[in-house]
């Protein structure tokens, strides 16, 4: 009911409260797994609604230099100040958590200090962002993240991104390193 009180101001309220993030969960209410192009996984049926939200309500409020930095991080499990020093070297790991801050972004922080973004945020930096990278930005973006992954230990996800890269040679070189 639309008025000064009832249903419509509650749900306005609670818009207000959390920043908007209650419409994303409205969203979201319907589970149904479907596949992405990339063969992501996400168990929602109103994803590419959500990543539409994200887009518009979320990521357009970022400055530019936090949806680079944000796009160059997609891959990475973790994001540390070493991780955003390798690959967005553009922005501080402290203005970068700054930002997402500011704009409601969800992440955790584990026991170290780093952050890990949601894995719906996560999905739409690789489906929506990384994916109207140019071919060869991509190949890059794609190498970089596979070294910084393999070395923290994740060789499998490391050589599944040089191949989608189809940088061999970072794999021949990440693979005999491991070896």
């Amino acid at each position: 009911r639309p008025g000064a009180g009832g249903v419509g101001a509650e749900v306005r309220a609670l818009g207000e409260r959390t920043g908007g993030w209650a419409v994303a969960a409205a969203l979201l209410a319907r589970p149904s797994p479907i596949r992405l192009p990339s063969s992501t996984t996400v168990g929602y049926d109103n994803v590419e609604i959500f990543f539409d939200y994200v887009s518009a309500e979320v990521v357009s409020r970022l400055s530019a230099v936090a949806r680079e930095a944000l796009v160059r991080l997609a891959f990475a499990r973790r994001i540390t100040a070493d991780s955003v020093e390798v690959l967005a070297p553009s922005i501080s790991f402290a203005a970068l958590v700054q930002e997402m801050d500011r704009v409601a972004l969800p992440f955790s922080r584990d026991g170290e200090g780093a952050i890990r973004l949601h894995d719906l945020i996560r999905a739409f930096l690789r489906e929506r962002l990384v994916g109207s990278l140019g071919k060869d930005e991509r190949a890059h973006l794609l190498s970089a993240s596979a070294r910084l992954l393999a070395s923290d230990g994740h060789l499998l996800e490391a050589a599944l991104l040089c191949e989608q890269a189809e940088a061999w040679e970072t794999l021949s070189s990440l693979v005999s390193a491991h070896a």
